[in-house]
């Protein structure tokens, strides 16, 4: 969905892609989306996200998402708009709460995390798969103030791979801003892991 002044409140989703999405587009309408309020819900899926935005040169600013329940899902907080000069400004999420493990991370920033040939194939980081990289001249600047991800039934990621809770991607050409307030784990205390931020014997740190 893209568009302005968009208020999505006390819905249920649950599918296998992004639950509620940002969308937008570079054509020359001069459409692009900001001033969203999405609250009051329960999605479960590849996340409440911001992107993805092919085509470059798009501008997302002032969404909100806030007290969003999250059982089993995939992931959570979604930010994904690895294209040329896409701008994503003022995203908050707040209040939003994690039941259960994510199938993959349950705070992604950075990179397109979809597909299978592209520079963060959906198979990574299972199995050492492929690489995962931030290509573009992207700039994100988001504020997580929150954030709950209960974890006590297992670890993150696909058994017996365990995935660490944030993954915050960028890269010397993009602007990555992300401000985290008032979040908690519960679950497992988590130890330092190598490049890709999955281990099979432990949870993961968190990565950045």
């Amino acid at each position: 969905v893209w568009g302005s002044s968009v208020h999505i409140h006390d819905v249920y989703v649950q599918n296998a892609d992004d639950c509620i999405c940002v969308k937008g587009s570079a054509d020359g309408s001069g459409l692009f989306s900001e001033n969203w309020l999405v609250e009051n819900s329960t999605a479960t899926g590849e996340g409440l996200s911001v992107g993805t935005m092919w085509s470059g040169g798009f501008l997302t600013r002032n969404v909100t998402f806030r007290n969003i329940r999250m059982p089993h899902t995939h992931k959570g907080v979604y930010v994904k708009i690895d294209s040329t000069d896409n701008v994503a400004t003022g995203l908050a999420y707040r209040n939003i709460s994690l039941e259960g493990a994510a199938l993959q991370f349950p705070v992604m920033v950075g990179p397109i995390h979809q597909f299978t040939h592209n520079n963060c194939p959906w198979s990574w980081p299972f199995f050492h798969s492929g690489f995962c990289a931030v290509v573009s001249t992207a700039s994100v600047d988001v504020a997580i103030d929150g954030l709950i991800i209960d974890r006590r039934s297992r670890a993150n990621g696909v058994p017996p791979f365990h995935l660490s809770d944030v993954l915050v991607m960028s890269s010397a050409k993009s602007t990555v801003h992300v401000d985290l307030r008032n979040v908690v784990v519960l679950g497992e205390a988590p130890v330092a892991c190598a490049n890709p931020p999955m281990s099979l014997w432990a949870i993961c740190n968190n990565s950045c």
